[in-house]
This record gives C-alpha cells, sequence and structure tokens, in this order.
C-alpha cells in the first residue's frame, strides 16, 4: 500500500471515529433527562438557520465542515430516545442505525 493509501485510511478512520464520538454525545443528551426533547424552531426559522447545511455544494466539503454540519443537524432532531417521547412503531427499536444514516445522509 501506497504512503497516500495509507493517508486516507487515517483520515477515513478518524472522520468515522468523530461522527461516532458526535453520535453517542447525542445519545447522552437524549437520555439525559434535564435536556430538551426538542430546541423547537418554526420550519421557517430551521430552514434559515440550518440553510448552510441544507444546500448542496457544487464542490466538495472538508470533513470538518461535514462534521459541524452533522452536529448542527443533531442539535435540532428530537431526541426520540428520551422517555418523554414515545413513538409506538416497528421502527421503534431502530434508532442507532436512524442516527449514523441521519450523519452520513
Amino acid at each position: 500500500m501506497t504512503i497516500a493509501g495509507t493517508s486516507r485510511q487515517v483520515k477515513t478512520s478518524q472522520f468515522l471515529c468523530a461522527v461516532v464520538e458526535l453520535l453517542l454525545d447525542y445519545i447522552r443528551k437524549s437520555n439525559d433527562r434535564s435536556s430538551k426533547v426538542l430546541d423547537f424552531h418554526h420550519p421557517q426559522t430551521l430552514k434559515e438557520i440550518m440553510a448552510h447545511c441544507l444546500d448542496i455544494p457544487d464542490q466538495p466539503q472538508n470533513m470538518e465542515q461535514i462534521l459541524s454540519d452533522c452536529k448542527e443537524t443533531l442539535k435540532y432532531c428530537v431526541k426520540t430516545g428520551r422517555s418523554a417521547f414515545l413513538v409506538h412503531s416497528k421502527w421503534q427499536n431502530t434508532k442507532l442505525i436512524g442516527y449514523a444514516l441521519l450523519c452520513f445522509c
């Protein structure tokens, strides 16, 4: 394997570890009974707040920007892991997979 290939693997591993840390932090906050279930904003206001996360740029973003966008997106998500937010559906036990998909989509 080349040095460039090894460097890409290291960067990819660091990025994925950072995403996992973001998700674990989100889960910790979701289970914290003192935190809000939702940081509510009206849809239009939320669209304005998150405009930079929602627009798909023509050029690729760096990993730091992607992580920042993931963090901001999670900030405004409903914390469905809380007992105050009950979802009675067949998807109830797939939250962790949803967290991962949210960050990669």
